[in-house]
């Protein structure tokens, strides 16, 4: 469980793409077949089947197949999607392989299952948009759901929503019911955000949230190293397993804050060139950890022919520490009696770090002549750098990351 959270964080910041033109109007014959297709089917929908893969020079691979469907009302009112996702991980990271020495494990096998569903109403001015998930794997399970409620500010597709989701995870050890030993962490996410479009060829959005969270959010299988206070100030980053084991006094389990609230606004501008789009987004984020951090992700997508979809992408992550993050936590006993600091973790998603990321993908319609978009096949792939500026074991991480997908629309 505990490096899943990094390998999906990575894979979910890659944005989708936005087609860079239309295709060129159809021919009389094609354009009657299209209408009697219209009066015959009030729904449109699309359904896509998609793989990605992801492996790291920590001895993480991630494979993640997935399977979506969506439905639309052809008037607009209604939508409904489905999303199944399975991750099946395996790992020998610097975490495991330090819990290993503890926990005799030297790999770890896990598989994730999540379903989310989602359904929007809107017949005029009002809407509402609900949504639900359940995700499970052998040592932690979520459940939860959300609505937002949707304002259509004009026609030409200005709108505004505000929102709440609640997620509850339980926490555990595998191999281990839930009800002999877990711990629950409640997540909650206030929501609000407005799109803009000020013209044909500009689009703009702002997403705000704030998340508090409530609960144990400890990793269980997660231990801290402790050093003598002149020790722990000589430690040095990037220190091996064999320096650590060596230099420690003792280890303490992970412990962290029982509550968090996040702040986070993103921003999304998509612009519309000459057989082409770009798009830029920007994510601003700070807690009450006092971790801050800036997301910037840009794609320049451009149609080299009606059927056919090109687009370079980049990412730039750069993120603090929190306030109780040490490169070397201490335990020292001035009076004899062993004190250890009340916070400490050894999650280097808390610490210092920046990722550097760049790659590019396309996308190729294979459908018949008067509805090439009908079905398309996409590829896309990337590496990540990411630097890790304050931590043990590791000082830095490449990852590479690819996905290959089907989509098949209707209408």
């Amino acid at each position: 469980m505990f490096v899943r959270c990094a390998c999906i964080a990575l894979l979910l910041a890659m944005p989708s793409v936005l087609r860079a033109e239309p295709l060129p109007p159809p021919s009389a014959e094609a354009a009657a077949k299209a209408t009697a297709a219209e009066e015959s089917s009030p729904v449109v929908g699309c359904v896509t089947g998609e793989t990605t893969v992801y492996d790291d020079s920590d001895s993480v691979s991630v494979v993640s197949p997935a399977v979506s469907g969506a439905i639309a009302g052809r008037d607009g009112k209604w939508s409904a999607r489905g999303d199944y996702l399975v991750d099946v991980i395996s790992a020998a990271s610097i975490d495991v392989v330090t819990a290993a020495s503890r926990g005799g494990v030297d790999r770890w096998n896990e598989v994730r299952h999540q379903v989310r569903l989602e359904g929007t109403y809107q017949p005029s001015l009002i809407g509402l948009r609900a949504s639900g998930i359940l995700s499970r794997e052998p040592d932690a399970a979520t459940t939860g759901g959300g609505a937002d409620v949707l304002v259509k500010l004009s026609e030409r597709g200005d709108g505004a929503f505000i929102g709440y989701e609640r997620d509850q995870l339980v926490l555990g050890r595998r191999g281990v019911p839930f009800s002999v030993l877990s711990h629950t962490l409640g997540r909650n996410d206030i929501r609000a955000g407005v799109a803009l479009v000020p013209s044909e060829r500009v689009a703009l959005s702002v997403i705000a949230d704030v998340f508090v969270e409530n609960g144990d959010a400890t990793n269980p299988y997660r231990g801290v190293p402790l050093f003598d206070p002149r020790t722990a100030a000589i430690i040095p980053r990037g220190a091996s397993i064999d320096t650590v084991n060596r230099e420690r006094v003792a280890a303490a389990p992970e412990a962290l804050p029982e509550k968090r609230v996040r702040y986070a606004l993103t921003t999304r501008l998509a612009m519309r060139l000459p057989a082409s789009v770009l798009r830029l987004t920007e994510r601003l984020y700070a807690d009450s950890w006092s971790l801050l951090a800036a997301t910037t992700d840009a794609r320049y997508v451009w149609s080299v022919s009606p059927r056919a979809d090109l687009w370079p992408w980049a990412r730039f992550h750069l993120q603090s520490a929190t306030s109780f993050w040490k490169r070397a936590y201490t335990a020292s006993a001035p009076d004899g009696q062993a004190t250890i600091p009340q916070y400490r973790t050894g999650d280097r998603q808390l610490g210092p770090l920046s990722t550097l990321g760049a790659g590019a993908g396309g996308r190729v319609h294979l459908g018949p002549t008067e509805d090439p978009s009908s079905i398309a096949v996409k590829l896309e792939g990337g590496i990540l750098e990411t630097w890790f500026t304050d931590d043990l074991y590791v000082t830095s991480r490449t990852a590479g990351l690819g996905t290959l997908s089907l989509e098949g629309a209707f209408r």
